[in-house]
């Protein structure tokens, strides 16, 4: 598709657009059919998407044609349409629109992707014809309130409640919840009223929709309209749609990568090079073999923007302009649903369409090149506007990259931050990722524990920042096993019982975090569990606190909605790629060593909050 976007024209009245079978496998395909276009063009073209998404937030997409390559104008037609295996469970859509735009001619029925078992989602029930949900505003902030209102629930019951989803999610992937008395605890039926909706504070920018549910079950009585979520200019904002683990080559093949899901953003960075070798960046970034590329090369003076899938380059754009050695250099890269535009101190110099990508991270690229320096990164989402990164380097530490040498020497780069700017020293074929994963919504993480002292062990996951996350911690000393969370530093109790550990004796740990409800297992045991929709996302983290010896091994994280793996670490490399050392008492020692991951300092007990944590 051409990069001349339309936007906001009336759909065709005639067009008729179907879709079968209603029921499929993530992997398969459907059978679309289309008639009635008055005006065809061959730029036609349909899209899949999520019920309620915009219409430049496609999945995936083919012309007419039934291929990605256009063909002659068709003004009635059937193609069959591959859905990608990666598809959560839920429901969606096909739409056809016109001429390379955004035009919607028409919408088909919606169909219902199967999830990773082979079982549909449970079913919505019949809506009622007389029911009516509805939400103001329809645009609020992370962290505020909306107003829910409903009437004509024929059968009400003291139970019936109001869901917080994203649209297509399955009826049991609620965010957050409460019943129609308003809150977590059940009073009268209600066939109609009116509720204050508290918003989580962790909502990532996006769509999102609320659904009213039948006497705590998941029978749907009715959908409100889209609620869109703005964060501040200072949050993170990322959702986790879909998470693939792929083997990277070259220095790191252990090493897994979740790619960050970023749709439609703006990455800007300085960049110098004090040599001749390539400097550049890498976007939409999904593994190693799979992303898009612009890259600069002092020696052969040429400039390409390229994309990389299944590790076969292809140059989309590209022209002879050197650049100057030791002249600092203003990159910005604009991707928006197909469309990629690179540009240097503020003029377009590449601008094409390709939706191989529709997400990814960001990614910082040298090769030949030892004297490139990066600085001032920032990645700017396009459709609310907010700060996705931002980077400067002043504090000294590049934090949330990860280092990935390739080439006949891997392992050779030399990656530091010098005088507030990103500096890479080598002549290696290298690049660094941003990996720092805080999405995670509904997942089970599971390892073993063992501490060889009576001090405190544990995990802490939905981890947002240093204040707030869930945390489980066992200690040997107080006899306390205890499901805590801690927000803005506040730490509150949702669980505990009595009971010591036994020090040398390794334990399976187990903890499930989806929606709202939190269960921690022992051996296959559960033993502590609570309801709590504070944090509905965020990544894991090792706890040791006042403990000489703490022991982690065997880490496994699964996503709950796709049974994707999110992590897996087994520390038999004998390294901790990944994980970031919190210490609050200056004393603690982590090591990977006979195959565990071991923390083997933080002993003092005299010290106050003697705590350390290892966070992923």
């Amino acid at each position: 598709m051409n990069s001349n976007q339309v936007c906001g024209a009336a759909r065709d009245g005639t067009v008729n657009l179907t879709v079968s079978p209603a029921t499929i496998a993530a992997g398969g395909a459907v059978t679309v059919s289309w008639s009635g276009i008055s005006a065809p063009s061959s730029g036609d073209w349909i899209g899949l998407y999520i019920p309620g998404a915009g219409d430049e937030n496609f999945i995936s997409w083919m012309y007419v044609s039934c291929s990605t390559s256009s063909g002659s104008a068709r003004s009635s037609g059937s193609c069959s349409f591959a859905l990608p295996g990666t598809l959560s469970g839920g429901n969606y859509e096909l739409r056809l629109l016109a001429n390379n735009g955004y035009t919607r001619l028409a919408t088909a029925n919606p169909f219902t992707v199967m999830n990773g078992v082979g079982v549909p989602p449970p079913s919505a029930g019949p809506v009622e014809a007389s029911l009516t949900l509805s939400v103001t505003p329809s645009v609020s902030s992370a962290g505020g309130a909306a107003t829910v209102s409903w009437s004509g629930i024929s059968a009400p019951s003291s139970r019936d409640w109001i869901g917080l989803y994203i649209p297509g999610a399955g009826d049991e992937n609620f965010i957050s919840w409460m019943y129609v008395s308003c809150s977590t605890s059940s009073g009268s039926a209600r066939s109609s009223g009116s509720c204050s909706f508290a918003l989580p504070g962790t909502l990532s920018g996006g769509n999102y929709e609320l659904r009213l549910l039948a006497n705590d079950g998941y029978t749907r009585l009715a959908t409100s309209s889209i609620l869109s979520i703005l964060t501040s200019a200072n949050a993170a904002v990322s959702r986790l749609s879909v998470t693939t683990s792929n083997e990277s080559a070259g220095a790191n093949p252990s090493l897994g990568y979740s790619s960050t899901q970023w749709f439609d953003y703006e990455f800007s960075v300085s960049l110098k090079s004090t040599s001749s070798g390539s400097m550049g960046v890498m976007f939409r970034y999904q593994d190693d073999k799979n992303y898009y590329r612009f890259l600069w090369d002092g020696n052969s003076k040429i400039r390409h923007l390229e994309k990389v899938q299944n590790g076969i380059a292809s140059v989309l754009a590209g022209d002879g302009v050197p650049y100057i050695s030791g002249r600092t250099y203003q990159l910005k890269v604009r991707v928006e649903g197909i469309s990629l535009k690179i540009l240097i101190d503020g003029f377009v110099i590449f601008s094409v369409t390709d939706s191989t990508f529709g997400g990814g991270t960001v990614g910082l690229y040298s090769s030949a090149n030892p004297g490139t320096i990066f600085d001032d990164v920032l990645v700017k989402e396009l459709t609310a506007g907010v700060a996705l990164l931002s980077d400067n380097f002043d504090q000294g530490r590049f934090s949330g990259w990860t280092i990935v040498d390739r080439g006949l020497k891997p392992g050779a780069s030399v990656w530091a931050v010098i005088n507030g700017t990103l500096t890479q020293g080598s002549a290696s074929d290298t690049f660094v990722i941003y990996t720092l994963r805080s999405n995670w919504r509904d997942y089970s993480l599971e390892l073993n524990v063992k501490s060889i002292d009576l001090g405190s062990i544990g995990v802490m996951f939905r981890y947002q920042d240093n204040a707030n996350y869930y945390r489980f911690s066992w200690n040997s000393q107080t006899n306390v096993r205890r499901l805590e969370k801690s927000q803005d530093g506040i730490f509150t109790v949702l669980a505990e019982d009595l009971r010591s550990y036994t020090a040398g004796r390794s334990y399976n740990l187990a903890v499930r975090a989806k929606g709202s409800g939190l269960e921690v297992l022992l051996d296959g045991t559960q033993i502590l569990t609570a309801m709590d929709a504070t944090f509905s996302a965020g990544t894991i983290a090792l706890y040791s606190s006042s403990n000489h010896e703490s022991s982690f091994d065997n880490i496994f994280v699964e996503d709950l909605t796709t049974g994707a793996v999110l992590l897996t670490q087994d520390f038999n490399a004998g390294s901790a790629t990944g994980w970031t050392i919190v210490d609050n008492s200056s004393a603690a020692v982590w090591l990977a060593q006979n195959g565990a991951f071991v923390q083997i300092g933080n002993g003092d007990l005299n010290l106050v909050n003697a705590a350390t944590y290892a966070l992923y």
